[in-house]
C-alpha cells in the first residue's frame, strides 16, 4: 500500500476551511496552499475572500484570489486564525518565486 503524498493530505484536510483574524473578521474560504517544492514548506495560503473584508481588500490579489503568508497562521482547527499585524506588514514578498 503506497502512502499518499503529504502535500495531498495537508491540501484535504485544509481545503474549505474559514479563514478568520486573531480579530474575528472572516477573511474568506481557503482554495489552494502554497508549498516550497524543494523544502516542502507551507508558504502562503490562497483564499475565495470575504467581499465584505476591509482587511482582505488590502491583501495581495492573484486573479481574484487573495494570498495570505503562512507566517501569520496562529493555529488551525474549525478555522484556520491568521494574526491580523502580519497581514498589515507590506506583502511585496509573497509572490517571490510565483509570479
Amino acid at each position: 500500500m503506497m502512502a499518499k503524498p503529504v502535500k495531498l493530505v495537508i491540501a484535504k484536510q485544509l481545503a474549505g476551511k474559514k479563514v478568520v483574524s486573531n480579530e474575528g473578521e472572516e477573511l474568506g474560504k481557503l482554495v489552494d496552499v502554497y508549498i516550497q517544492e524543494t523544502t516542502g514548506k507551507l508558504e502562503n495560503l490562497l483564499l475565495e475572500p470575504n467581499p465584505d473584508s476591509v482587511t482582505v481588500r488590502q491583501l495581495q490579489k492573484e486573479e481574484g484570489l487573495v494570498l495570505v503568508p503562512y507566517s501569520a497562521v496562529m493555529s488551525i482547527g474549525d478555522y484556520i486564525i491568521v494574526d491580523r499585524k502580519v497581514l498589515a506588514q507590506p506583502s511585496s514578498s509573497f509572490l517571490e518565486g510565483y509570479e
